[in-house]
């Protein structure tokens, strides 16, 4: 089967994995209002993409949307991280590991969780002076996250502000957006380039201005 995988039925699915089919399906594909109420997979969208593709293995795909849900969720409980440092983290190892694939959706989201415009834009240009204190703490350690480089300084930094909790849950939340990037590029979704981005940053920017 060509890349993209395109997401099977319930019907190619083994008994004994069906449960966790359903649970998958429902989480990425649910489509409130439509005759079935489970959307198709939209091949321009990296998420359907990458989704259709994990339920292929029913069990990975409902463990991973559970995770999913734990880690969005994370910010919504006192003594962790918060939502604009969820998504920083996509900004950050976008530029970081030269890859795009999934930052159509993911820029739109960090400007609607506060992420500050000037920020990511600074992070396309390799300009992290222009980040603040924080941004700038966070940046370094996501880099040094998926580098395997992480310092006693700025692991201890990061603590400071995040908790030993917070921390934790960030670290494991840096991997695993880490694997989401590397497991959607071997799915084969399209990349864009850093003008693109811009351009979907720019038009985000716009359209919030006007709310």
């Amino acid at each position: 089967m060509p890349r993209p995988l395109s997401r099977p039925s319930r019907d190619e699915v083994p008994p004994e994995d069906r449960a966790d089919y359903d649970a998958a399906l429902a989480h990425w594909f649910a489509a409130p209002g439509s005759d079935s109420g489970i959307a198709e997979p939209d091949p321009t969208r990296a998420n359907h993409l990458w989704a259709a593709a994990l339920m292929h293995s029913p069990r990975f795909a409902s463990h991973r949307a559970e995770a999913g849900r734990l880690l969005r969720t994370a910010p919504d409980r006192e003594g962790s991280f918060t939502h604009p440092d969820r998504e920083w983290v996509g900004m950050v190892l976008a530029v970081h590991l030269g890859t795009n694939v999934i930052q159509a959706i993911h820029v739109p989201a960090a400007l609607a969780v506060g992420v500050r415009p000037e920020a990511i834009r600074a992070v396309y240009a390799r300009r992290d002076e222009d980040l603040s204190e924080r941004e700038r703490l966070l940046a370094d350690y996501v880099r040094q996250v998926v580098d395997g480089t992480v310092t006693d300084e700025c692991f201890d930094r990061v603590q400071e502000i995040l908790g030993t909790r917070g921390i934790v849950e960030y670290t494991y939340y840096i991997t695993m957006i880490f694997t989401v990037y590397r497991q959607v590029q071997a799915f084969g979704a399209r990349d864009f380039t850093d003008d693109e981005i811009l351009e979907i940053l720019d038009d985000a920017e716009q359209r919030m201005a006007t709310l």
